[in-house]
């Protein structure tokens, strides 16, 4: 447990470095030449964000042209042998009677449902079968 904390931490730390020595390479910046008042808000096209990268060659189901991404997403929090085995006797307690069904259904979907949202960030016009296929 304390390995896995030890790890995000240094990957963490890691990736602000990274950010951190692209910005350093210029103090200021210079302003474009175009007057704010001249910007209407729709010429800019919005990037989904969250892409990890390209999957492959496949391209969304509806939308032939728009290529389906690889989101990014999160991972579990860590979790040691004592409240593993804790979470598995709860999802045995609840029974096989339909509310404990759908309350172990909800317990162990929201992994999925994180998942899905990312997918959803980085491929807007993506659809449940675009999800399926990544």
């Amino acid at each position: 447990m304390l390995n896995c904390c030890i790890q995000r931490k240094k990957s963490r730390e890691w990736q602000q470095q990274e950010e951190v020595s692209e910005s350093e390479d210029e103090e200021f910046f210079e302003c474009e030449t175009a007057s704010i008042s001249s910007f209407d808000g729709t010429s800019r096209k919005r990037l989904p964000e969250g892409r990890l990268m390209q999957l492959g060659d496949l391209k969304l189901l509806h939308h032939d042209d728009e290529p389906l991404y690889i989101p990014i997403t999160q991972e579990p929090a860590p979790l040691t042998e004592d409240q593993l085995e804790a979470q598995a006797d709860v999802l045995v307690r609840l029974g096989t009677h339909a509310e404990g069904a759908a309350l172990r259904a909800r317990m162990q979907s929201a992994s999925l449902t994180s998942d899905m949202e990312a997918f959803k960030a980085a491929n807007p016009k993506a659809s449940l079968e675009d999800f399926v296929r990544w």
